[in-house]
């Protein structure tokens, strides 16, 4: 895909369900939700105040709305713009590289995504952050980087992130062999095949 051109992109649906589950996490109809106990702040929105958390957050959507509609070449400024402006909001880096990733710049956004895993304490817990982890792990597994998905999926499940636990249980081949047993076991039990 020719990603130089300022002409809108057309996304197919996997795509826009791509975006909406990185941008609206919270959505009911999807399969991710916010884990209401995780707090949304990572540890530099915690310091801003009222006013500019809500300049941040319109940018953040004005950026995101970009994405939605296609035009991706727009939302990646948009989003070089907060992270230049907010170097430390785990959210914009997250963004942007879910950006990339439509625009198959996936070594861009693995960067970004492990720019964002530095940015908070080792012991915060954010939704932020949960995604980053969630979001790496997807594009190492991609990669071919097993062990690497591996970690970073233990970090999201570790925040309450589902998709993360379905993902580490899939890759742990004793799971997957004890599921599938447990699994079986119904199946005859149902079945009256004891």
């Amino acid at each position: 895909m020719d990603t130089s051109s300022s002409e809108n992109v057309k996304l197919n649906p996997h795509d826009q369900q791509v975006l909406s589950r990185i941008f609206s996490p919270d959505d009911p109809n999807l399969f991710q939700t916010i884990d209401l106990e995780l707090p949304l702040d990572d540890d530099f929105t915690k310091t801003l105040n009222l006013k500019d958390k809500e300049a941040l957050t319109n940018l953040q959507l004005e950026a995101i709305k970009l994405a939605e509609e296609g035009r991706l070449e727009e939302a990646l400024k948009a989003f070089d713009f907060i992270v230049v402006k907010f170097p430390k909001f785990t959210a914009a880096w997250n963004d942007r590289a879910q950006v990339k990733v439509l625009m198959q710049r996936e070594r861009e956004a693995a960067q970004d995504l492990e720019t964002a895993m530095t940015l908070n304490g080792p012991e915060t817990r954010c939704e932020a952050i949960k995604q980053v982890y969630s979001q790496y792990g997807l594009l190492m597994l991609a990669a071919g980087e097993q062990e690497k998905a591996l970690e970073s999926f233990k970090k999201a499940a570790s925040m309450g992130d589902a998709f993360a636990k379905k993902q580490l249980v899939q890759l742990n081949p004793y799971a997957a062999l004890c599921n599938k047993y447990i699994g079986d076991l119904l199946k005859k039990a149902m079945q009256g095949d004891q």
